[in-house]
């Protein structure tokens, strides 16, 4: 679900990608903060219940680099990114890493990922 906070219904989790990242569950704000943790966020964002191995991420976000080079530094990066987030938001199975919607669910259904909230009022449009 993609909109404005006036278009859009109160979700348990929402994650803004436009402007400063903003992500929130059940109304409070979530700490993701650092540009690779939130790069990394922002591309499971927008892959909503792909899964990813490793190696993609790595490639994804340091793409002159070997995978098996940056391996530690992604599994720190995930384990930050789940700490930040709670349980539920990420699955790791097989190897493949997935943003999910929360722990009974396999998709993005229930999060949205959008606008900004807005932070002026909303101007009359002319007729």
């Amino acid at each position: 679900m993609i909109g404005t906070d006036e278009e859009r219904p109160q979700l348990a989790r929402c994650i803004w990608l436009l402007g400063a990242m903003r992500v929130e569950h059940m109304g409070r704000a979530l700490p993701v903060s650092g540009p690779k943790l939130q790069a990394l966020l922002a591309l499971l964002a927008l892959n909503p219940g792909r899964p990813f191995t490793r190696a993609a991420l790595a490639d994804c976000l340091w793409p002159a680099a070997a995978p098996e080079r940056v391996c530690p530094t992604l599994s720190d990066l995930l384990y930050r990114l789940r700490q930040a987030l709670g349980p539920g938001w990420l699955t790791s199975e097989a190897g493949l890493v997935t943003l999910r919607a929360g722990p009974d669910s396999g998709s993005m259904s229930k999060t949205s990922i959008g606008l900004p909230p807005r932070t002026t009022p909303r101007r009359p449009r002319p007729q």
